[in-house]
């Protein structure tokens, strides 16, 4: 995950902060070390091993960070979706914890979403898609614009001539057409 997050950052040359799992740190260090072995330059990834509160708040806050992607626990998933119920929108379907060994959320649709709800501007790491009407395609760019999130969006259409000169307009990492993470990045 911490790979298909950053790449698309260094491909255009911007330098990435990585703050690790607070309990697998690991894997990311390992990351580091391939970069240095392949040649990326100095200050181009930099990993960061903290808590979430301490690191993670101080990095979020700070003027300089252009763009913050967010994973989180199951737990967090289940509060976003509840908290979108505390405003006035409709878990249609899951929103529970599955009852399996591990941390998996069942697959959730929150409906009656509006951009002003915190489902809409929060990135829940897990199955859940919060589903907003719009009237206009000029609209429907100005939400997708609008969270300070911008790892991926995803495009669904009939209209690919319209899909494309939408994916010019978003603001995100990578852009995905009629598919969702269809194939290797």
């Amino acid at each position: 995950m911490t790979a298909r997050g950053i790449s698309a950052a260094l491909a255009t040359a911007n330098a990435c902060v990585v703050k690790t799992p607070e309990l697998d740190p690991i894997s990311n260090i390992w990351l580091a070390r391939a970069a240095e072995a392949v040649g990326l330059p100095n200050g181009a990834l930099n990993i960061l091993c903290g808590l979430g509160h301490e690191a993670g708040a101080a990095l979020s806050s700070h003027p300089d960070i252009g763009n913050i992607v967010f994973t989180g626990p199951v737990e967090t998933g289940i509060r976003v979706a509840t908290a979108a119920a505390a405003e006035g929108a409709t878990v249609a379907t899951g929103g529970r914890r599955l009852n399996l060994s591990g941390s998996f959320l069942a697959p959730t649709v929150i409906s009656g979403v509006t951009p002003d709800m915190q489902i809409a501007g929060t990135e829940v790491f897990g199955p859940v898609l919060s589903v907003m009407k719009t009237t206009s395609e000029d609209e429907a760019i100005n939400i997708a614009n609008s969270t300070e999130y911008g790892l991926v969006g995803g495009i669904f259409t009939t209209n690919i001539d319209a899909a494309h000169r939408a994916a010019r307009r978003i603001c995100a990492g990578q852009i995905l057409i009629n598919q969702w993470y269809a194939g290797g990045v």
